[in-house]
């Protein structure tokens, strides 16, 4: 694989000597330290033996992004290398659970290689593998790869287009004969601009109920989601503003369809800032909601345990609650709520909770090429009749970065966290265990040390 890489880069170099094909690349790549004190904060109160309370390690990755160029056509390739722990025993490229990806022969992977084809300017083509799961600001994003047709056009009143998913075909052998035809996901996105405010619509249908287990978000089950969403961003008056709203409905099908009752939720996220000489200061809200009528039924009593909205993976709330932040990059990560059935649906940022954070970043100091940020979070439960029922949670974060050169920063976080569980919630898990049992315990606070050198080109 390794030779296979190194072969694909001298060909691709070679392309340039032709006059009518130009190739060009650009990538990221960081090293990092992390430190977190009890990341597995949920193994005390629960009684469970923590075998990762305290971590300290080193993990990397690359990425570099090939593009060939020809009249009016290009490919477009991203290459993922070594992403990991470092000599971790896994050839894994999600760190976050290394055991999903059996030991592979090698660290390198093309996860993206598709055709764009231009007809004119304003009419795009895009064909293969591609960027999926993202749309508007990072709020409810999961990004990853997926099989895609796309095409845009740009018209005097905005960019439209429509976008062809599939997650299974005839000719994988692992999908059940006659269930291709269900692979489907088909989107519709637009964008335009009203005033100094721009305006981005999505309608997104996803069927993942063709019988097939290798879904984008599994475990989910069997099921067939719509998910609509606008962003906003732009300025207002002296100030600026992104936000997004999205609303998410389920229809559980196959053998689960009698097992759950199908959920709607919504979610909402804004954030105001201004851009001063010294600072940046903001504030930023958040709104998971909480579906206490749907979701997973309990095999005893019938009644539903209720569905949530999730911020999403890429979102990051904070450094150490939230998600993992755009493509799996951060290992310190602590998400909030979960959706309860026999399959333990975690949330991969904020689920079903509600977020106040103000901010500050960009902060300059008397050291040239040296900025500071600090926030201050405060986090609480949407969710009824689980254990998140009433939970509260805080996190203070400090920064500092330093721009080593145009394309390398280093940078050092830290943060700490505590999430205090309520009497009622504290119950539901004890009671779970042995009926009657006194509330559990709370869990410990969080502490969480990272610094890291990146390169951008």
């Amino acid at each position: 694989m390794k030779k296979g890489l190194l072969t694909l880069l001298i060909v691709l170099f070679a392309t340039a000597v032709y006059a009518d094909v130009t190739f060009s690349i650009s990538g990221d790549a960081w090293e990092r330290g992390d430190y977190i004190r009890n990341q597995a904060f949920l193994d005390k109160p629960e009684g469970k033996s923590a075998f990762d309370t305290t971590q300290a390690f080193y993990d990397g990755g690359f990425f570099l992004y090939p593009k060939i160029t020809m009249d009016n056509a290009e490919i477009n390739m991203r290459f993922a290398i070594r992403k990991q722990i470092w000599d971790s025993s896994y050839a894994a490229f999600d760190m976050v659970d290394p055991g999903s990806t059996p030991n592979m022969p090698s660290n390198i992977l093309v996860d993206r290689a598709y055709i764009t084809y231009h007809f004119s300017k304003d009419s795009v083509l895009d064909v293969g593998l591609q960027e999926a799961f993202t749309f508007g600001s990072s709020f409810a994003d999961n990004e990853g790869n997926a099989y895609r047709v796309k095409f845009s056009q740009t018209t005097p009143v905005g960019l439209f287009g429509v976008v062809l998913e599939k997650f299974a075909e005839q000719s994988n052998e692992d999908i059940p004969a006659n269930n291709y035809k269900d692979a489907n996901d088909i989107a519709f996105f637009a964008v335009t601009k009203a005033g100094d405010i721009w305006v981005k619509g999505l309608v997104y249908l996803l069927n993942w109920s063709s019988g097939f287990t290798a879904g984008p978000l599994t475990p989910y089950p069997d099921s067939r989601i719509g998910y609509y969403a606008l962003e906003l961003n732009g300025d207002l008056g002296p100030v600026s503003f992104d936000s997004e709203f999205g609303y998410k409905s389920w229809h559980f099908t196959s053998v689960y369809s009698d097992a759950f009752k199908d959920p709607t939720v919504w979610g909402a996220y804004v954030t105001v800032f201004k851009a001063l000489d010294v600072a940046k200061p903001g504030l930023t809200l958040v709104y998971d909601s909480w579906d206490k009528n749907a979701g997973y039924k309990n095999p005893v009593t019938g009644k539903a345990m209720g569905w949530g909205f999730d911020s999403g993976n890429d979102f990051k709330s904070n450094l150490i609650f939230g998600g993992h932040g755009a493509d799996y990059e951060n290992p310190l990560s602590v998400p909030l709520g979960e959706n309860a059935w026999e399959g333990d649906i975690d949330g991969s940022d904020l689920m079903a909770f509600t977020m106040i954070k103000p901010y500050i970043v960009d902060i300059k100091t008397p050291i040239p090429n040296l900025t500071a940020s600090a926030s201050v979070s405060y986090m609480s439960s949407n969710q009824k009749d689980t254990m998140w029922d009433g939970a509260k949670a805080y996190e203070v974060d400090l920064g500092v970065a330093y721009q080593l050169s145009k394309y390398v920063v280093y940078s050092i976080g830290a943060g700490y966290g505590k999430c205090d569980l309520s009497t009622k919630g504290r119950t539901i898990v004890s009671n779970s265990v042995v009926p009657g049992a006194p509330p559990i315990e709370n869990p410990d606070a969080i502490l969480a040390v990272q610094h890291m050198i990146k390169i951008n080109f």
